[in-house]
């Protein structure tokens, strides 16, 4: 008998797919997306930032809807900043992967960015692709210390 497994094809059953990744949902992070906290305090970000995803706004100056949040100081981190609102940041999932990308190299740099949009976005200042300028400088000096290593 045949099956489809997603990342495989069409196989044989029994298939035990190499692929799949097995995802560990007892890590306290991810205990955290379950809890009535966290789902509180998402939705008051969402709410606040119209579900705008700011990165979309202030990095490329198109506005987007936002599907989910990301946590500006990991929870991993700080647990206790796990569920304020005010620590996260509303965005689509693709942008969401560009930022923990820039994460790998300039944590500190890229939350500061992030918060600074939150902030904007709160005062009222809504002026796309205003952030641009800045994360390509980062994205620059992440190309350069790749080539030069």
């Amino acid at each position: 008998m045949k099956i489809t497994c997603k990342y495989c094809g069409i196989v044989d059953k029994p298939h035990h797919c190499p692929h799949k990744v097995k995802q560990d949902n007892q890590r306290k992070d991810k205990r955290i997306y379950r809890s009535a906290l966290y789902k509180a305090a998402r939705e008051m970000a969402l709410d606040t930032y119209n579900c705008v995803d700011l990165w979309e706004l202030y990095i490329n100056g198109w506005y987007q809807p936002a599907t989910l949040t990301h946590h500006i100081v990991e929870v991993l981190d700080d647990p206790d900043k796990a569920t304020d609102w005010m620590n996260l940041f509303p965005t689509s999932a693709e942008n969401h992967a560009d930022i923990h990308e820039l994460y790998k190299v300039y944590k500190d740099r890229v939350q500061d960015s992030l918060f600074c949009m939150c902030q904007d976005y709160r005062d009222g200042s809504r002026e796309p692709g205003k952030y641009k300028r800045h994360i390509d400088d980062l994205t620059s000096a992440v190309s350069q210390k790749g080539c030069s290593s």
